[in-house]
Formats: structure tokens, sequence, C-alpha cells
């Protein structure tokens, strides 16, 4: 797992993460938009195939006849893994057009999205396994597999790499790994505390209306809020790597919808 600087110039982890949520922020309506209907219907659709999945009844006691409902869990885990490559594909390219200072084209990002779906789909569901089997594995080598693959939508998306688009995020981040790695750890730990924020007030609102429905709406911001800084994050990582590597940066790309 080595992964030596090939590039005398720095990743610039500051910088990244200051630009996105910059971005993210100044255009937070837009990114929730994008995610929050995608992400209550799974809520919506989890609440339906599993409404006990935790053994709790109506009492609140737990019942000593719940059986896991692994085909629903199975049926939700998928669906939400392809619904969430989706919407990052959307939101990817929402974040290079406010970025820009271009004008949105939802129908824009959708078609193109959904052009590229199976490619972003398939090596989406490869690329979480990997991470998956990688943890397995002392952890360390599934937060390589993570940094190595980061970059995997804007690839595809921007590119039209399509299924090569593994072996072009894996080429992109190739001697910048670890600091992709760290910089990934911090969007990570700023976008639980910001989740963590939500979710308390949110729990106020639960808690007075004790409603299953008014919860999945809630998680549904909550999740919305992490997709769509995951988006943006992975956006301008891609166009800094581009930058770096080859000397195409977030203003050169251009030709993300010709």
């Amino acid at each position: 797992m080595s992964d030596t600087y090939e590039h005398s110039e720095p990743l610039g982890v500051g910088a990244l993460i200051s630009r996105t949520f910059s971005v993210f922020f100044r255009h937070v309506l837009l990114f929730m938009a994008i995610a929050f209907v995608p992400t209550l219907v799974v809520g919506l659709v989890s609440l339906a195939l599993m409404p006990d999945l935790m053994g709790f009844g109506s009492t609140g006691a737990i019942d000593p006849n719940f059986t896991f409902p692994t085909t629903a869990f199975a049926i939700v885990t998928i669906l939400s893994l392809v619904v969430y490559l989706l919407v990052i594909g959307v939101s990817t390219l929402a974040a290079y057009d406010v970025s820009l200072g271009r004008p949105t084209q939802f129908g824009a990002y959708i078609s193109r999205t959904l052009a590229s779906a199976l490619p972003i789909v398939v090596l989406g569901l490869v690329y979480y396994i990997l991470i998956s089997l990688g943890l397995l594995l002392l952890i360390l080598p599934g937060l390589y597999i993570l940094a190595m693959f980061y970059v995997l939508v804007p690839a595809i998306l921007v590119e039209r790499a399509g299924f090569s688009g593994l072996s072009r995020a894996a080429s992109l981040s190739k001697g910048y790994r670890w600091p992709v790695l760290g910089s990934i750890i911090v969007v990570f730990l700023l976008t639980v505390i910001v989740s963590i924020i939500v979710n308390m007030v949110a729990g106020v609102v639960v808690a007075m209306t004790g409603s299953l429905v008014v919860s999945v709406v809630i998680q549904s911001v909550v999740n919305a809020l992490a997709y769509g800084l995951t988006a943006v994050f992975a956006a301008v990582l891609y166009a800094r790597l581009r930058e770096l590597k080859e000397g195409v940066g977030m203003s050169d790309l251009v030709s993300v919808f010709e």
C-alpha cells in the first residue's frame, strides 16, 4: 500500500475542505433539493418493509418473536446504495456548475447521470464491496481502497470513462492517496458533527410527535445533507487531482455537458 508522492505540489487538504463547505453552504438548498426526495423514498420503503427492524412493538417492548427481515434488509441496502450513487452523480454535476457560476441545469444533470447509470451503479457496488473486504483486513486496506477510487463518479460523468472508471480514479489518486484519505476523514468528521446537530434539533420534534413518518422525513434531511457534502467534496477533489496531474482545473471543465 505504498503511495509515494510523484509530484512536488501538495494536495492542499485545508483548501479542499474550505472550498467544499463554501460551495455547499452557499448553495445548500440546491443540494438538499437534489437529494431529499430520493432519500425520503428510500426511507419510506424501509419503513414499509422493515417497520419492526429493531424488534420494538408499538408499546416499546421488545418482541420475543422478532425475526430479522433478511430479504427486506438486502433489498433496502441495495436500493439505498443505488440511490446514493445516482444522487451523488447529479449533485456532482451541480457542484461544477455552481462553482463556475453557471446556471443550474437539472435536466442535463439527470440525463447525464442516467446515461452513465450502469457503470456508476455496477462499479459503485464493486467499489463498496472492495472497501468492505478491505475493512475486514485490519481496517487500513479498506481505507486505502476508499481513497484510491474516491473520484470514481466524477471520472465517469466528466470524462465518460464508463467501465474504465475505477482505473481512471486510481490513476488520478496515485501519489496522493494518503492526503486524500486524510481529507476524506476530516470531511466525514465535520459531516458527522453537522448531522448530530441537525439530529439533536430533529429529536425534539420526533419526541413531540411520536411519528415514525416524521422521523423518516427528518432522517432524509440528514441524509440529504451528508450526500450533498460528499458529492461537492468529490467534485472539488476530482478537479484538484486533474489540476495536479494534468494541469486541468475546475474552470477548465467546461465540456461536462457537451
